[in-house]
């Protein structure tokens, strides 16, 4: 039987820094004091871990030329404009529904709010 993954048990690693849950989604940033490249500076990476299937995709943020941070952070900037009024919409349309038509099978409606999380390390 396979062993379940949970928050509550165990340490996380010194380079977890920031990191919020998404209804399936988990999204961390892992921060290495030292780059592994020899390059000066910190490695940033931002990680995806789409579950239930533990799909992972990593973006090594500082591996990138500041253009191309640039055109990510453009692109992705974006996406999060064209989406956000799109989610305000869905995000009142089922609460309208459940107000008004006592349907609750929005499963927009029973998802927690989400917390972002920081590490505060002691100096």
């Amino acid at each position: 039987m396979p062993r379940e993954k949970t928050p509550f048990r165990g340490k996380y690693g010194e380079s977890r820094s920031t990191w919020t849950r998404l209804s399936f989604d988990e999204i961390v940033i892992f921060t290495h004091p030292e780059s592994r490249t020899g390059e000066p500076g910190e490695d940033i990476y931002l990680v995806i871990t789409q579950q239930p299937h533990l799909k992972k995709m990593t973006l090594d943020l500082t591996s990138l030329t500041e253009a191309e941070l640039d055109a990510l952070e453009e692109v992705v900037k974006e996406a999060f404009d064209r989406a956000r009024p799109i989610v305000r919409d869905r995000d009142q349309h089922a609460k309208h529904e459940w107000e008004n038509n006592d349907d609750d099978s929005f499963v927009r409606l029973y998802r927690p709010v989400p917390q972002v999380h920081r590490r505060q390390r002691r100096q």
